[in-house]
């Protein structure tokens, strides 16, 4: 159980989600086309700037941990924004992964020796030669890989082929991420056996106060899986 609480005014003053690293060891709730949602975030004022969230997952019904940099936090769009929180909040977070390490110790020493081996092999291979030789070998070969295999190259045309879920900080979006919208990826990963992809839809909406659709000048970029994306011109 976590108790969160500040001091302060009642009075609610709305800023942008990236605004919120200039305020260091203050804690935010989210709030969605001016509606308050269960997402909280933490700024520990570290100096890589990123902030704690304390987000609600819905399918598990509890509340879970995970960080957000300056980058991603830009990437909200203007419909959701940040509110100091001035009262005290009781939340309960999801600990289960880490007590399963702590009460198997065996687990955790054997993985420690499987890094402490891997640290000394690549060591060894290192000594052999400068180390910026290696990391751009890594990203040449990484960079190769990717543009290879990947089912959408970068700068490639693609379309939304799955109904996407929309909540946290994409409430709001759903006309945007509708099936059948169609834009551009910039970008390419590789991570959890799927290729993704940050994709920037041509055409853009908001919902204002009043609920309704207003088309965005600037537009935003959508983390998005193989598996909601399809290379446009095979659907042509």
């Amino acid at each position: 159980m976590i108790t969160i609480t500040k001091k302060g005014t009642t009075e609610l003053t709305h800023i942008k989600m990236s605004e919120m690293l200039n305020y260091p060891n203050d804690i935010f709730q989210e709030y969605v086309s001016g509606k308050p949602v269960e997402w909280y975030f933490i700024n520990p004022g570290i100096a890589e700037e990123n902030l704690i969230i304390i987000w609600y997952d819905d399918e598990d019904n509890e509340y879970k941990l995970s960080t957000d940099n300056k980058k991603g936090l830009k990437e909200y769009g203007s419909h959701v924004t940040a509110v100091k929180v001035t009262n005290k909040i009781n939340i309960s977070i999801n600990m289960k992964r880490f007590k399963a390490k702590m009460n198997n110790p065996s687990i955790f020493i054997d993985k420690m020796k499987d890094v402490v081996r891997c640290i000394n092999e690549a060591q060894n291979i290192m000594q052999s030669g400068p180390l910026s030789f290696y990391f751009e070998k890594l990203v040449t070969h990484s960079d190769a890989l990717l543009s290879k295999f990947t089912p959408i190259p970068v700068g490639a045309k693609a379309i939304i082929i799955r109904q996407i879920e929309c909540k946290g900080g994409w409430l709001g979006s759903e006309k945007t991420l509708a099936v059948g919208q169609i834009g551009t990826v910039i970008s390419v990963d590789y991570d959890n056996n799927k290729f993704w992809f940050s994709f920037v839809p041509d055409k853009q909406w908001f919902k204002n106060n009043d609920g309704e659709y207003c088309e965005k000048k600037n537009l935003n970029s959508y983390h998005l899986s193989e598996h909601e994306l399809c290379l446009y011109k095979e659907v042509l």
